[in-house]
């Protein structure tokens, strides 16, 4: 039976709303009524973790005290999904990168050239060392620098993770291979350890962001110049979550960033952090709202299609709420739009169908002229969408060599060797098609399209036990995710209609055995 469901019967609300605020208290982690059955369930897995044969007894164990930092570990890793990755959130990278970081160095605050940089909620510490060689990329700009890097976390498990350093290929999923090659020492069973170099950049102390005060865990890395608290204060209580920001931003130095991620962006509302919109990210600053950065930009970007085409309204908005301070700073002749921005705008044309204009307009990122390494973020992500879109044109051949150019970037990265079986798919080579997806969920096990798509060719391919099992997978992976959820990769389809197909599959499979 599923211990949520058993939690249901044996444990009264009062029971259930009384550990909701014990945990609240302690970790700063909110169930809500409406959450106290997953608020059960990883309860009952953190007693079995902790040796408990019931989970009664585990509880009552548990709130008779304030828990030991060993209790807070287990609870913590049960209660909330601690998934994180090299470079998650690449939007993110690149304006820190060519926004937030070009802008300290440009107008440095100090007598000395040094920048604080802290982590919160870094878990295993990817994130931190992601910054780490994210500076070590901009090698050139930050001569004469010094960088202190802090990861924090409340859970000393991850924590002491974080500092052995070493990773799965889950964690390098969205890392280009020129990153995991040149930082990174491969070690047996398929698993990657950071470099020392870089290793020695990244401090990692544990800190519970419910504490009062953050001063002697941060002492040595104060004042803070950028601080990034992302996917952290989503699981806390409303009222704390803006405490929590508002104690953050006391750290800041004058001019100094908070990012957050956008939907706890909303939670950042202390005084004298002046929020700032760059394109897909949006940071606060500390200090009063600069003109520059509320400012919208007047003239439009030219997103001229070709005959007979009409650029979509969402295209057409795009280009009226880019900041001026993201535009490249060149002369008339050669006005160069950042190749972030161009990737955005490809994006919206493509969702508008104008796939001739999106060949137009990321091709040319590729011509080979010589670039200043702004481009190693996203030009994966320009090569897929470049795939997708000659593909939806019936051009497999360029599809299928965009798809190869993406894998060559960022081999571990499961969804581009799923692009490339859609296309082997297309051009009716199903032996290739199978090995691309078989690629895909072995990255990524949990990749609910490729365990669907790869059930139906296996059984066009005459393989229809092999078909079942992964359709079986596709039921299980389903019954996990929430009805309403989109579905990655799966064009906007929501798990329960999905769901419905598979369960439809499934019963006429049996059927006809």
């Amino acid at each position: 039976m599923e211990p949520g469901r058993n939690m249901d019967k044996t444990f009264s609300d009062d029971i259930r709303q009384d550990l909701s605020d014990y945990i609240n208290q302690y970790t700063g982690l909110y169930f809500p009524e409406n959450k106290h059955r997953s608020l059960m369930k990883g309860i009952t897995s953190a007693a079995e973790a902790l040796g408990f044969e019931k989970t009664d007894e585990f509880i009552d164990w548990l709130t008779k005290g304030p828990p030991s930092a060993q209790t807070i570990d287990a609870l913590v890793r049960f209660l909330t999904i601690g998934e994180t990755y090299f470079f998650r959130d690449k939007n993110m990278f690149q304006t820190l990168k060519d926004e937030i970081f070009r802008g300290l160095l440009t107008h440095p605050r100090k007598n000395k050239k040094h920048i604080n940089i802290w982590s919160a909620g870094c878990a295993s510490g990817e994130e931190p060392y992601s910054i780490a060689i994210l500076i070590d990329q901009m090698a050139s700009a930050f001569r004469g620098w010094t960088v202190s890097i802090i990861g924090t976390d409340i859970n000393t498990e991850v924590l002491e993770k974080a500092r052995k350093g070493v990773y799965t290929s889950w964690s390098f999923r969205d890392t280009p291979n020129v990153i995991l090659k040149k930082y990174f020492i491969s070690r047996n069973n398929n698993t990657f350890e950071v470099k020392p170099e870089i290793k020695k950049r990244v401090n990692f102390s544990r800190l519970n962001l419910m504490q009062s005060d953050y001063t002697g865990v941060l002492n040595d890395f104060l004042p803070v110049d950028v601080v990034l608290c992302r996917n952290v204060i989503m699981y806390f209580k409303p009222g704390t979550r803006e405490q929590v920001f508002a104690r953050i931003g006391r750290f800041l130095d004058r001019d100094g960033w908070l990012i957050s991620s956008p939907a706890e962006s909303g939670f950042v509302s202390s005084a004298g952090l002046a929020t700032v919109r760059f394109q897909n990210a949006i940071c606060h600053r500390k200090g009063l709202p600069r003109k520059s950065e509320t400012e919208k930009v007047s003239r439009k970007c030219s997103l001229k299609p070709k005959a007979g085409g009409r650029v979509s309204t969402a295209v057409k908005s795009l280009q009226s709420i880019i900041p001026a301070s993201f535009r490249r700073k060149t002369d008339r002749r050669n006005a160069i739009v950042d190749p972030q921005i161009i990737f955005h705008q490809a994006s919206l044309l493509y969702q508008a169908g104008q796939y001739m204009e999106v060949i137009n307009r990321l091709t040319p990122l590729f011509s080979g002229r010589p670039t200043d390494g702004t481009q190693f973020l996203m030009a994966p992500e320009s090569m897929a969408l470049l795939a997708r879109t000659h593909a939806n044109l019936g051009d497999l051949d360029q599809a299928e060599s965009w798809c190869k150019k993406a894998i060559e970037h960022e081999r571990l990265n499961p969804e581009h060797h799923y692009l490339h079986g859609i296309v082997c798919q297309e051009d009716g080579r199903l032996a290739d098609a199978i090995k691309a997806f078989k690629h895909a969920i072995y990255l990524d096990p949990n990749q609910v399209m490729g365990h669907f798509t790869l059930s139906l060719i296996m059984k066009h391919a005459g393989r229809p036990s092999d078909g079942r099992r992964h359709l079986k997978i596709t039921h299980s992976l389903l019954s996990k995710i929430d009805t309403d959820e989109i579905i990655p990769l799966s064009d906007g389809l929501t798990a329960g209609r999905l769901m419905e197909t598979v369960s439809t599959l499934l019963e006429n499979g049996r059927n006809h055995e």
